[in-house]
């Protein structure tokens, strides 16, 4: 997904894994669709450290949660039921902080955020 420039992966069955590439999803090339078996293993995998994420998603059919990929990246994830089979979707959250020049913000952000008091609205 990262080498495609993507942000989201998205994991539904019956459907193969979905990529968003620049705010469109698409498919990811080669990749088979997902069964509720796969789905449900991945979800497994990614809360093996978390057992009590995974027991969450049991008890409420939902549950969000962060999960890191060493030297790769950190993920923002939100699982759910849909369809009666578990769904996930992953926001790809980069190692790397952007600074005000990286976002092409305006400089009157760099001198707000430097202001020493007061609450900036």
């Amino acid at each position: 997904m990262f080498q495609a420039g993507g942000s989201d992966l998205h994991v539904k069955v019956p459907s193969p894994p979905m990529q968003r590439i620049n705010g469109v999803l698409a498919p990811i090339p080669e990749m088979d669709r997902v069964m509720p078996d796969d789905a449900m293993e991945v979800l497994k995998y990614i809360t093996r450290d978390h057992p009590d994420k995974f027991k969450e998603f049991m008890d409420n059919g939902e549950v969000d949660f962060a999960y890191a990929l060493p030297g790769v990246a950190r993920f923002r994830v939100n699982s759910f039921r849909q369809r009666g089979s578990v769904s996930i979707v992953m926001r790809g959250i980069g190692f790397d902080i952007k600074s005000i020049d990286d976002l092409l913000l305006p400089p009157a952000i760099k001198s707000l955020a430097e202001e020493e008091r007061g609450i900036i609205l």
